[in-house]
């Protein structure tokens, strides 16, 4: 299951990229990513069901999962640099700051979950955990971002 989640992750990442192309005038990058993607993954897979060992199919195909979307971000890095000014370094860059305020929660959350043993209820535990976590961002938003709750909600028309 970690090794489906880290390749999640590189998944998530990839599927940004076909609305880049079609906001450029360039739908047929999306087509090239779904047959290049498509292929990597399928032959991967096949390759992975024919040489893992009994019982082992599995792991195989997570791991194809994980390493085989590098081929195509990379694929997608040069398309996006074909049909747009935006450049991998400055769009990373402004990944950092979101990262950091994920990885902010995560901790939070995580020394938060030490004391659900303690309480008497899941459901204040459930309760413990959202307002971690509502309260970790609300002061990532305040204190990292400059953000206030007005920046933040939609603005009632009319």
């Amino acid at each position: 299951i970690q090794v489906l989640v880290w390749a999640s992750l590189l998944r998530g990442i990839s599927q940004l990229f076909p609305q880049l192309y079609n906001a450029t005038g360039r739908p047929d990058f999306s087509v090239v990513d779904a047959l290049f993607t498509g292929a990597t993954l399928v032959s991967g897979f096949a390759l992975a069901l024919w040489l893992a060992p009994e019982g082992q199919g599995a792991q195989g195909v997570a791991w194809v999962w994980l390493l085989t979307y590098p081929l195509p971000l990379a694929a997608h890095f040069w398309m996006a640099r074909q049909c747009s000014p935006v450049r991998p370094g400055p769009m990373l860059r402004g990944l950092v700051t979101p990262a950091a305020g994920i990885a902010l929660v995560a901790l939070v959350l995580a020394i938060g979950s030490l004391a659900r043993p303690h309480l008497p209820s899941p459901l204040l535990s459930l309760a413990l955990l959202v307002l971690l976590t509502i309260g970790t961002w609300a002061g990532w938003l305040r204190g990292i971002l400059h953000l206030g709750w007005d920046d933040i909600l939609p603005k009632k028309s009319g």
